[in-house]
């Protein structure tokens, strides 16, 4: 017995007016880190930084973030012009982590080494994927909430904000990081 349901050639057009504006990133952009599964280690026990060994649960924060929730954060001293062109998309978007599908440890340590990777690549804008958290048992956007925590803690970190509706909106967060400087390792 099956339920499949059949899409009616009014949702079909209505679907494609919605991606109509959606740009495909080129492949080159996306990066893909494999899991590791090693029993012995902890993947926190491998994250370096300690911004990334925050969990949400560790922050106060004034109430739980739900998947519709916008995210915002600047540096001080960062450019309102910069902010403004970061909400409004702006920035081409140089590289991006999809987060769906890992855990809160596994996704620490992959942001941590995507933020590293772009800043030693001089990419400064990038997109990170972390999902709305719409399972049914969650109340609140954990990946979401750990995503914010780890990037504000990060000091390569600039600004970051939730994504236009062409780029995930809410479920994704355009990051500005840092320029690398000559002399840094």
């Amino acid at each position: 017995m099956h339920n499949k349901k059949t899409i009616s050639k009014q949702e079909i057009e209505e679907f494609r007016q919605a991606v109509d504006s959606v740009t495909r990133l080129p492949a080159s952009t996306i990066h893909h880190f494999k899991r590791t599964h090693n029993n012995k280690t902890s993947p926190m026990d491998i994250i370096s930084s300690d911004a990334y060994r925050a969990y949400p649960e560790d922050v106060s924060w004034s109430k739980p973030a739900n998947g519709h929730a916008t995210l915002e954060f600047s540096r001080p001293g960062l450019q309102f012009k910069s902010m403004k062109a970061l909400k409004q998309g702006k920035y081409p978007i140089q590289a991006q982590l999809d987060l769906h599908g890992y855990s809160v440890p596994e996704a620490a340590k992959l942001v941590e080494q995507f933020i590293s990777h772009t800043q030693t690549h001089r990419q400064t804008a990038v997109l990170i994927i972390h999902g709305q958290g719409k399972r049914p048992a969650q109340k609140r956007a954990v990946l979401k909430e750990a995503v914010a925590v780890w990037l504000q803690h990060d000091p390569v970190v600039l600004a970051y904000c939730s994504a236009q509706p062409k780029d995930g909106s809410t479920g994704a967060s355009y990051v500005l990081i840092k320029k690398k400087g000559i002399n840094e390792k």
